[in-house]
């Protein structure tokens, strides 16, 4: 069955068997689980999923390719193709269809990644972990450590909600049409704690311009002194002239709890 790729929807989908099963195994996806996939296609990796999971439920946005999957997933009866926009799903229909306890595995659209990612972070009842195929420069920011090039507010914000690690990476002529830049395969596991956005909104501040000190980046977007923000440096045991990049998350979380004492409001 021809099927004409959409550049806006950032379809390039895997064939690959071993390359499929590998995604799935690095899941570790058990035979009782409720999967979650964003973006089927054609339903390759569905296939996979499916042959591992209790159950399996992929929200595809593109209408066009339900004959297909219809076709290739003829014999997967514990696979669910919900033909929406994930972004525009509310919490309680992903709850009424995957629970409370499921994992997420998927091949993400370079194009939403992040509004993806931030979707999970931010619900009440998150999922156990994600396995998440993005763009390969994503992922290394996203698993990054206090002072790698890489290292940023995504790094941070990740740390804040849980464990990401690179655990394949796939290069680009594993995919139809081969896109321009290599791919991952990060495995990200919760904890659990809640979305804080007035911590998460800081953290981007601090992240504002990289060039710049976190004294200068925080005075720019609160109403604070530079000196006030030396102080709360010093009394954290912080450089004055640290940047955002050479702090870990302890760090931030200890200059952040430092500025709510003020009784600022974020």
């Amino acid at each position: 069955m021809k099927f004409e790729f959409k550049k806006k929807y950032g379809q390039n989908f895997l064939t690959d068997k071993n390359l499929l099963a590998s995604i799935v195994a690095l899941s570790g996806v058990k035979s009782e689980d409720v999967v979650l996939e964003i973006g089927p296609g054609a339903g390759a990796l569905t296939k996979a999923i499916a042959s591992a999971a209790h159950k399996v439920v992929s929200f595809e946005i593109d209408r066009e390719l339900e004959p297909i999957l219809k076709e290739n997933l003829a014999e997967q009866s514990n696979s669910q193709i919900v033909f929406k926009d994930f972004m525009k799903v509310s919490d309680e229909e992903i709850e009424t269809l995957v629970g409370k306890d499921y994992l997420v595995i998927a091949n993400l659209p370079y194009y939403i990644t992040s509004p993806i990612l931030f979707r999970f972070f931010e619900l009440e009842h998150k999922p156990k972990s994600l396995t998440i195929m993005v763009q390969k420069e994503y992922g290394e920011r996203l698993v990054a450590d206090a002072g790698e090039s890489e290292y940023s507010s995504l790094s941070v914000l990740a740390k804040m909600l849980g464990t990401a690690k690179i655990v394949k990476n796939v290069p680009r002529h594993m995919f139809t049409p081969v896109p321009k830049v290599d791919s991952c395969i990060v495995h990200f596991e919760f904890n659990n704690k809640l979305y804080d956005k007035d911590m998460a909104l800081f953290i981007r501040n601090c992240f504002k311009m990289r060039r710049k000190t976190l004294v200068n980046n925080l005075s720019s977007s609160y109403d604070l002194s530079k000196n006030r923000i030396q102080e709360i440096l010093k009394n954290n045991q912080i450089n004055i002239t640290a940047r955002a990049e050479d702090l870990s998350l302890s760090q931030f979380t200890d200059i952040y709890n430092s500025i709510k004492k003020l009784n600022f409001a974020f």
